[in-house]
């Protein structure tokens, strides 16, 4: 228990310089969160459908799914892959850099990029 503890901590304190995907969201199937500031910072959520959520967090402790969301603005996109078009923009290349060179899930982790169709 210490141990999954610990690497929650890395992965929330990881978001603290640039956007981090939270993985579970994911595969959950529950669509995408992106989220950067550490603790406290922005989000963006897509839901499987397209909505598209920004917003900010507070309280992510030790990881993000703990944290208290503000919604700031959301728009319901025709489908996930425009709402994530959309994010990028958003975003910025900071969040396209961020997201796009991302390290390398371990080998024991399923396979967590998305595939970006320009």
């Amino acid at each position: 228990m210490d141990e999954d503890f610990k690497r929650w901590q890395e992965i929330t304190h990881s978001s603290e310089n640039g956007w981090v995907e939270d993985h579970i969201t994911r595969l959950n199937g529950r669509g995408a969160l992106f989220y950067k500031g550490g603790e406290n910072g922005r989000y963006m959520r897509i839901s499987p459908k397209g909505m598209l959520m920004v917003g900010t967090y507070e309280d992510a402790y030790p990881h993000i799914g703990e944290a208290i969301f503000s919604p700031a603005a959301q728009h319901n996109f025709e489908d996930f892959d425009k709402a994530l078009e959309a994010a990028c923009q958003l975003g910025g290349a900071d969040f396209m850099t961020d997201i796009l060179m991302a390290p390398t899930p371990e080998q024991n982790e399923p396979n967590c990029g998305f595939e970006m169709k320009m």
